[in-house]
């Protein structure tokens, strides 16, 4: 599927081993983009299972993950200490607060002698490079417990 529609993939479509979804910012761009689809579509002589598709939804879900018009934003909280740092991704369902993932890290040698500053961006590094994911999909408010 990477190799089929790698001119689409992260543009106008995501793929994940056989499941796919065509995403666009706009109604006429959508038909665009499944236009574009389908014509690789044909030229592999791939076929789809009408039980399987949806068409102009606003939200669906996605390999157990509910995808809608907007994101909603995740928190990141994270927090450092002399030997240790902490993050945390929160996401609010229903007015409360719900834990996405836990990360920790125990420091080691030089990083002991960081700055807290420097431990603060560390952690944001760390952070980022592992739950890059969850980044790029939605708003992200990071929040440290250090006066900047």
């Amino acid at each position: 599927m990477d190799r089929i529609f790698k001119e689409n993939i992260g543009s106008q479509l995501e793929v994940y081993v056989d499941d796919m979804v065509v995403k666009s910012t706009t109604e006429v761009g959508h038909v665009d983009n499944l236009s574009s689809i389908f014509g690789v579509l044909r030229r592999h002589q791939l076929k789809l299972n009408p039980e399987k598709c949806s068409f102009g939804v606003k939200a669906s879900k996605f390999l157990g993950f509910m995808l809608t018009r907007r994101g909603k934003p995740i928190y990141v909280y994270m927090s450092i200490s002399d030997n240790a740092m902490r993050s945390i991704i929160i996401q609010e369902e229903k007015g409360e607060q719900q834990l996405v993932y836990y990360m920790s890290k125990v420091l080691q040698r030089a990083e002991l002698r960081y700055q807290k500053i420097e431990k603060a961006t560390l952690v944001m590094i760390i952070t980022a490079r592992k739950l890059s994911p969850y980044f790029q999909s939605q708003p992200v408010v990071c929040r440290v417990d250090l006066p900047i």
